[in-house]
């Protein structure tokens, strides 16, 4: 069972968290910073290596050392940073 299943999100929620992580994994399976980066350069965006390690942290609390964002993190922090949203009104 995926973790983001464990959240008990309805499934338009991990639907619409499936669309925003499908912008920035491309063809790939999991974010890479590399995929980051290519995605921020349209906008004229650029994250130094110590911004793209602090965002990897947050979604990979569970395990920091790992290099690239699966949709299980994903899922899991978006879902905890709205529920933060959510809980304060």
């Amino acid at each position: 069972m995926a973790e983001y299943e464990m959240l008990d999100l309805a499934p338009e929620v991990v639907d619409g968290f499936r669309s925003m992580f499908t912008v920035f994994t491309e063809s790939e399976q999991n974010i890479t910073k590399e995929n980051l980066q290519r995605f921020y350069s349209n906008f004229d965006i650029t994250f130094s290596e110590d911004d793209l390690n602090y965002l990897f942290r947050i979604f990979n609390q569970g395990d920091p050392d790992k290099d690239t964002i699966d949709f299980d993190d994903f899922a899991k922090t978006l879902d905890a940073k709205s529920r933060i949203s959510r809980d304060a009104f």
